[in-house]
């Protein structure tokens, strides 16, 4: 039949990303580090470069592509050759997948040590071509006390929930570390995890320590750097934390990006 898509354009205007976004397809997500394996429901986005004189890409040929890899677990590595498949199928000279899944781990309350899993949400990307991209995104939720609360206050200090994301940028060689220690050292940055399954002598352990540990936005944004500019393999990252007020009418948010040289 006649291939429309690989006609000639003549509007002059090279596409920088055309593909499939917001793609729902079971992902088996793999740790590069532990080897742990994941059976989750991913959502990707993947597209190609496209140059001013071809008129469209094969679309169908990137689910195809998903569903030919079959369930083989996929990390951050593999994630990466199979943008670089996907590179040379669609003939393109750049390609650029993201893929976003949720990750769980069996958390231990701090005192029972009653356990249950806890949810993180997890993201891939990958870009060829002259400006190679290897990135990995991490989202996990913490407890934050308010320094400035505790200091002011006879009786207590209001707390926040904080959501905090990092960005890391990686050589295309580099190994991410574990997914446990990255989502500890995010955590670390707070004044306490959160956790799914807590009890009464728990609730206490929880409370009191965050209590001894304040930290305003600001600190865990600079807390985490301090860690992540030690990882080896890091060519840049961002770090966001965003705190969910518990007294105020908005939220607080800090961010630092940072690259290496």
């Amino acid at each position: 039949m006649i291939d429309i898509q690989s006609g000639r354009a003549t509007s002059g205007f090279a596409i920088e990303s055309v593909g499939v976004t917001g793609l729902r397809y079971p992902l088996v997500a793999r740790d590069d580090v532990t080897g742990e394996e994941q059976a989750t429901l991913a959502t990707w986005r993947m597209a190609v470069a496209l140059p001013a004189d071809k008129r469209g890409t094969h679309m169908s040929r990137f689910v195809a592509a998903l569903e030919a890899r079959g369930r083989r677990p996929l990390g951050l590595t593999e994630h990466w050759h199979f943008a670089e498949h996907l590179t040379q199928l669609l003939g393109a000279e750049r390609a650029d997948i993201e893929t976003e899944f949720t990750w769980f781990r069996l958390v231990k309350a701090p005192v029972t040590g009653q356990a249950a899993q806890l949810e993180s949400k997890i993201g891939y990307r990958a870009v060829t071509g002259a400006s190679p991209q290897k990135t990995l995104r991490v989202q996990v939720a913490a407890k934050a006390l308010c320094p400035c609360s505790k200091a002011v206050s006879d009786r207590g200090a209001h707390n926040q929930r904080s959501d905090i994301e990092v960005q890391i940028d990686y050589e295309p060689a580099a190994t991410q570390p574990a997914m446990s220690s990255l989502l500890a050292l995010l955590e670390q940055s707070a004044s306490s995890p959160i956790y799914p399954l807590l009890k009464r002598d728990d609730e206490k352990y929880v409370t009191e320590a965050a209590y001894d540990n304040p930290v305003f936005v600001e600190d865990i944004v600079r807390n985490a750097a301090t860690q992540l500019v030690q990882l080896p393999g890091i060519s840049a990252f961002q770090i966001q934390a965003i705190n969910r007020e518990s007294i105020h009418a908005h939220d607080c948010y800090a961010r630092i990006v940072w690259s290496r040289g």
